[in-house]
């Protein structure tokens, strides 16, 4: 772009193809808020500033670490009114972190049990008769009784995996009700 003073607008194909999604993705963005009205050009296309890349990769990976389209929404609608936001991201991912644990809490809970299930599924092959039928899938509990196996034994541990909870957030806690520092306003 040497000798050319003016940044070009990008087209919605050119930014989809950058940040990997698709065009329709970018106007969901854009009604959402989370991408300000592009311009349009004479022939009725979607110009967009070039920062725009950036502002999509970031959305992409706030969603990809948990962040829901509505959270970001919300948080740059804050930010377009002036707000800084930082407190409240900081405590949308603390519960983030908190509902990654209950997954993996629980998917820790599934697999022992699923390994200890086919283990016994796999001593009860051996019992049967060539052709006989073993009926595995039907003995599995019904939807109910599973999730009450999954989340057995940790809904009131203490400890969950990763950063402990309750560490967590005193850490925000004390950063949201910490009074300003008076040499940052003079």
């Amino acid at each position: 772009m040497a000798g050319n003073d003016k940044i070009r607008a990008l087209r919605s194909g050119e930014v989809a193809k950058v940040t990997g999604v698709s065009s329709d993705t970018l106007r969901h963005y854009e009604k959402l808020g989370l991408l300000p009205t592009p311009m349009r050009s004479q022939g009725g296309y979607r110009l967009y500033p070039p920062e725009t890349v950036v502002r999509v990769q970031m959305i992409r990976s706030a969603v990809r670490v948990g962040f829901s389209l509505a959270e970001l929404a919300d948080v740059l609608k804050e930010r377009r009114v002036g707000g800084a936001p930082c407190r409240k991201v900081a405590q949308l991912a603390a519960e983030h972190i908190e509902a990654l644990n209950q997954k993996i809490l629980d998917l820790t809970q599934l697999r022992d049990w699923f390994a200890t299930t086919v283990e016994n599924w796999e001593s009860r092959l051996k019992t049967l008769k060539p052709g006989e039928r073993a009926s595995l899938l039907e003995s599995l509990p019904k939807p109910d009784e599973l999730d009450s196996i999954i989340t057995k034994g940790h809904k009131h541990e203490a400890d969950p995996i990763g950063v402990p909870r309750a560490r967590l957030h005193v850490r925000l806690r004390a950063r949201h009700h910490a009074k300003p520092d008076a040499r940052q306003h003079t």
